[in-house]
């Protein structure tokens, strides 16, 4: 039989890891705002960190409830436990749901970092113009819609 009280505790163990993990990618987020590469950084292990004891707090979630869904075993419970226990798995969703959301948005911003800087490399090196000859060393005839002769 489950201890829904333990259930309770390791959900709240959960919660607050995941809370940690929602300041953390706020972090992150001002850090990519002021281009602060230690503090980006910095976040970087910060969210490894996290990531590990959110996986270590399922793992053991996963074992003491025998290797059934939370879910399951909330529906199978007695009203008290659910009433404990269900809230807190619906936070825990809404909580890892915003961590999911954040780290995306911010992983996009890095995302188009990393592409404006690649960008700016080839047109400072030159390297930015389509090449009048092909890989397989034939002759462009065209470049961006026009023929080579009046582009």
């Amino acid at each position: 039989m489950i201890d829904f009280l333990q259930t309770a505790n390791l959900l709240r163990g959960l919660i607050a890891h995941a809370d940690a993990l929602v300041a953390v990618l706020d972090q992150e987020t001002q850090a990519l705002i002021e281009g602060d590469l230690s503090a980006m950084a910095a976040a970087a292990a910060a969210k490894d960190a996290l990531s590990q004891k959110l996986d270590s707090g399922q793992r053991e979630l996963s074992a003491h409830l025998q290797d059934q869904s939370l879910a399951g075993a909330i529906a199978a419970a007695g009203d008290v436990a659910r009433a404990e226990c269900e809230p807190l798995h619906n936070l825990l969703k809404a909580r890892l749901a915003d961590c999911r959301h954040r780290n995306a948005v911010n992983g996009k911003v890095v995302h188009r970092s990393r592409q404006s800087i690649a960008e700016l490399a080839r047109i400072l090196s030159g390297t930015d113009a389509d090449p009048i000859y092909t890989a397989n060393g034939k002759k462009r005839s065209v470049h961006d819609g026009h023929a080579l002769a009046h582009a």
